[in-house]
């Protein structure tokens, strides 16, 4: 006996046997393949997405950051139109500030007053007049103090920084020297506030901005070092700040960590709270310099909890269930077909029970992918139709009865044919394919199709392909209507007649027209954010940011009048009107408004107050001298820097009845010159020439 001729399958019998297994190493080989083109296109989507939301959340805490800097800005305002600010008035502003509701995340904004060594005492008598607890602390001789006068809301953190002297403090005083010498504010390195009180301490950090004395040239270091007063400061609790800052649903996909520097453990000086310290893959980690007031830290972001729930890795899963469903009942078939030919099915019974096996194993693939949102099909590389899911029936509304067999064409029309024929012939050729197109829909619009295509083969041809497809018409639409209605505005905004701005919900600037932006010969980067403050004439800005500031707390219309400089440095008058908006769901977004240039009728008001004052005063005394006197005054300022009045007496000399100016001594020098060097009968210019000829000389 030959014991290899009796344990050696037959040629026939290995092939029955393997055939099906190796069909469906293939599919699963394919599969696999397939479910990783799908999660490369899931990671870069990912990518994208984590991306978008890194760059809103630094804009958004790069414009927190600012509007924080313009509070504190805005209050050095009072220390330079108030000689002397107490206490009451200190407070009176920064309440009106409404610092907890209006700029979460800031502990308080203060005022440190600069004293010397010699008057050290003096000032602990003032503190102790606001409190009889109050001094300067540490102890201890130094050449200069800077101490925490006013630090308001006055809870009981703050309450317990007053008097401390912050320049006795290495961190602090690097931040004080640096915006006392560059007259720019600056904000400290990582500290330990004076108003941790409590346990559990946060990292902090102080932005200071430089007060000086009024009238006095800081142009120089030296002379900035001689004039400064003190600072506005404000205190800030990182974890308060940065917890503010992200509160908004926008910025929960992110887990955000701030280090005050290089990446090191001991800088760290926030992490959020779903944040863990292990290392996140590259691909989606985040680490960036941000520089704000003169200091430099660095911000790392990683995706949150709930950044990965949003993703749509579930595509992977769905690709991957697709691709072993198919192989699945490729492989049933195969195996099906395989064992019927084995055990050569020749009685009714036996091609029952296969084909009740095949209608089980359809009804199975049926049952999953009728469960899928998305559309599903398999077709051959005849392009005819061998299976279709409940979605896809649905779509183009046809039994799916009748679907099976037709040929792509035949179902979606020539039209559609070509639009998905180059589609088709890539993956034909055994490449998948994703795309987007317009799919004509019916006897309707067109529909904005989604769609992936992944070969299947077949004893190393491409036997046919799964199509999935998604309809993302309603998505696209809503993006290319919101597109329009901003194209729409702007186009309206830039050709309108009037001057037109909005601000965010945070107070900033965030659009001006045309008209605006050539009125004052600046872009509108320039203008946006809190840059637009620079037009506003120095004599205007307080009471502008206090009507804008308080109307933006209460929500409420507001107008108000000031001067606003032209691109030829000229100032014209500008009624503005600004009303509060808000969107859909009731959610307040910000103020639209309008500017009007009112000069001409701020002049013509002027003339006529001047007119009507001057027949007042012309009226009230019989004493021509008094009279005109007075209304030498009267024109200064509103008409001229100077004025004089002369009458010529019967005898044809000149009297100078009158000389006003705004300033005293200058009155006094222009009566000197008068009698010193009278007016010459016969001069060809000047008042005798007026007076000889009757016409008007201007010189």
């Amino acid at each position: 006996m030959n014991p290899s001729k009796s344990t050696a399958p037959s040629p026939r019998t290995s092939g029955l046997i393997s055939s099906p297994y190796v069909v469906l190493m293939l599919m699963l080989i394919l599969t696999v393949i397939g479910t990783l083109f799908v999660r490369r296109t899931v990671l870069k989507e990912n990518q994208e997405h984590f991306h978008t939301a890194v760059q809103s959340t630094r804009r958004d805490v790069d414009e927190r950051m600012n509007t924080y800097l313009s509070a504190m800005q805005s209050a050095t305002g009072l220390f330079s139109v108030v000689p002397v600010v107490d206490v009451h008035q200190f407070r009176t502003y920064i309440d009106r500030l409404n610092l907890r509701s209006r700029y979460p995340g800031i502990q308080g904004i203060g005022y440190a007053r600069r004293v010397e060594a010699e008057k050290a005492e003096r000032f602990n008598e003032v503190l102790q007049r606001l409190d009889p607890t109050y001094r300067i602390w540490p102890e201890g001789d130094r050449p200069e103090y800077h101490v925490i006068m006013f630090l308001e809301p006055m809870d009981r953190r703050n309450r317990q920084a007053i008097g401390y002297d912050m320049f006795s403090e290495p961190v602090r005083q690097a931040a004080m020297s640096e915006a006392r010498d560059t007259g720019q504010p600056v904000a400290s390195g990582k500290v330990t506030l004076v108003q941790e009180i409590d346990p559990e301490k946060q990292p902090g950090f102080l932005l200071y901005v430089p007060v000086y004395q009024r009238n006095v040239p800081i142009g120089t270091v030296e002379e900035r070092r001689a004039a400064l007063m003190g600072f506005v400061y404000g205190a800030f609790r990182m974890s308060d700040l940065m917890n503010a800052i992200l509160s908004e649903p926008a910025h929960q996909l992110l887990d955000v960590a701030v280090y005050d520097g290089p990446l090191r453990a001991e800088n760290l000086m926030y992490r959020s709270e779903s944040a863990t310290p292990r290392a996140s893959p590259s691909a989606l980690r985040s680490v960036e310099p941000y520089e704000f007031a003169g200091h430099t830290w660095t911000l790392a972001f990683t995706p949150s909890p709930k950044f990965r729930e949003e993703s749509r890795n579930e595509l992977v899963w769905i690709a991957l269930a697709v691709g072993l469903v198919f192989s699945l009942f490729v492989f049933i078939i195969t195996f099906n077909e395989s064992r019927a030919r084995r055990e050569g099915e020749n009685t009714a019974d036996d091609l029952r029970r296969s084909e009740e096996a095949l209608r089980r194993s359809e009804d199975e693939l049926r049952l999953i992918t009728d469960s899928l949102p998305v559309l599903v099909s398999y077709v051959g590389a005849d392009e005819r139709h061998r299976y279709v899911n409940r979605a896809y029936e649905d779509w183009f509304g046809i039994p799916r009865e009748s679907l099976q067999g037709k040929h792509l064409r035949e179902v979606i029309g020539e039209e559609g044919y070509k639009t998905l024929q180059p589609y088709v012939e890539t993956v034909l050729a055994g490449q998948a394919v994703s795309f987007e197109a317009e799919f004509p829909f019916r006897d309707s619009e067109p529909r904005t199709v989604s769609g992936t295509f992944i070969p299947q083969h077949l004893a190393g041809q491409a036997d046919g392909f799964v199509a999935l497809i998604a309809d993302i018409s309603d998505r696209k639409r809503l993006e290319d209507s919101l597109r329009e209605s901003e194209s729409r505005f702007r186009n309206m905004a830039d050709t309108a007649p009037v001057m037109l701005w909005m601000t965010g919900p945070d107070t900033l600037a965030t659009y001006y027209n045309k008209s605006w932006l050539d009125f004052r010969g600046r872009t509108l980067e320039e203008e946006i954010g809190t840059g637009w403050a620079d037009g506003i004439h120095p004599e205007d800005l307080r009471s502008v940011m206090e009507t804008y500031l308080l109307a933006f707390n209460e929500r409420r219309d507001f107008q108000s009048e000031f001067r606003l400089k032209r691109h030829d440095g000229e100032y014209r008058w500008f009624l503005n009107r600004g009303v509060p908006r808000f969107t859909p769901d009731g959610a307040f977004a910000g103020y639209i408004g309008s500017s009007i240039d009112i000069t001409e009728r701020k002049r013509a008001e002027q003339e006529e107050r001047f007119m009507a004052e001057a027949s007042t005063l012309l009226a009230s005394s019989l004493d021509y001298n008094v009279t005109l006197n007075r209304v030498a005054h009267l024109a200064v300022p509103v008409l001229a820097d100077w004025c004089a009045m002369d009458m010529v007496e019967p005898d044809g000399s000149i009297r100078r009845l009158a000389v006003a100016h705004t300033d005293p001594e200058k009155e006094k020098f222009a009566w000197e010159l008068w009698e010193r060097y009278p007016p010459q009968p016969n001069a060809t210019h000047g008042l005798m020439q007026v007076i000889r000829t009757g016409e008007a000389e201007l010189f």
